[in-house]
């Protein structure tokens, strides 16, 4: 999903980020023993941080093949 929102988005888009953006830094979910989980976390806050770039240094395309590789 994150990774279809291209960055800096409208303020509607950013409201509906911001759920997900205070779950992803909950103790519960960040400091969670799972591997896997902590994987996932962290590329979605890698995604959410592209997102909400204000000056992104990078385009979405080079961004997203980056975190595929």
């Amino acid at each position: 999903m994150l990774s279809n929102v291209r960055q800096a988005p409208h303020r509607s888009m950013q409201d509906a980020c911001l759920p997900i953006m205070e779950a992803l830094i909950s103790d519960e979910l960040f400091r969670y023993s799972d591997m896997h989980v902590k994987l996932y976390v962290a590329s979605c806050i890698t995604e959410l941080t592209r997102i909400t770039a204000s000056v992104p240094p990078y385009n979405d395309e080079w961004m997203k093949v980056q975190q595929l590789q």
